[in-house]
């Protein structure tokens, strides 16, 4: 099932990734649900290219950014209406987040983890912000070399900073699942 979520900014085009055949990889099923949205956002004949960074964009449609993003369950293409650069990510709570926190959250984030209410499903949203918030401005700033511990969210989650840049951030609940989702726009430089 297709959805699609609009703002002023940006559009969200999500779709399920199928279980499909057993002779299908799971990359091959991500993919192929990768293109199934980009044909719904840009047309038929569309289809995805990179930049030499690895981000993606769209034969013809350079001008336009996007992001795409995949979960266990989900694909998503974000596409910005203007021109400023976007970032995307989509995650489902998982276990691994709390092993792996040291890796993504900074000192001061680790800090706001251990004063947060300590019930498992406000540290769990608490992971989930961090880790979409960092991958989408990741993908957003396009920055070799960029470490997560160097992305910066604020205590509301609404901004973020990496390397001197701020991002605006913006989270939607996926339809029909618990799964989140983060956006991240360029918003300038940051002056301190």
């Amino acid at each position: 099932m297709k959805t699609q979520i609009e703002t002023d900014d940006y559009t969200i085009y999500l779709t399920g990734i199928e279980s499909g055949p057993d002779s299908l990889t799971r990359h091959e099923r991500e993919q192929m649900a990768a293109a199934d949205l980009i044909h719904t956002a840009f047309g038929p004949e569309a289809k995805k290219s990179h930049y030499p960074d690895g981000a993606p964009f769209i034969t013809g449609y350079t001008d336009i950014p996007v992001s795409l993003s995949h979960s266990t369950s989900s694909c998503l293409l974000a596409v910005g209406k203007n021109s400023q650069v976007i970032g995307a990510d989509i995650e489902s709570p998982r276990p691994q987040l709390r092993r792996v926190c040291s890796r993504f959250l900074n000192s001061a984030e680790q800090l706001r983890l251990t004063e947060e209410d300590n019930t498992a499903s406000a540290a769990m949203n608490f992971l989930l912000k961090c880790w979409t918030a960092k991958e989408a401005v990741y993908k957003a700033a396009r920055t070799p070399g960029l470490g997560l511990t160097e992305i910066s969210t604020s205590q509301d989650f609404t901004r973020a900073n990496a390397r001197g840049q701020w991002y605006d951030l913006a989270f939607h609940d996926a339809p029909a699942t618990e799964e989140i989702i983060c956006v991240a726009i360029a918003a300038g430089q940051f002056i301190s």
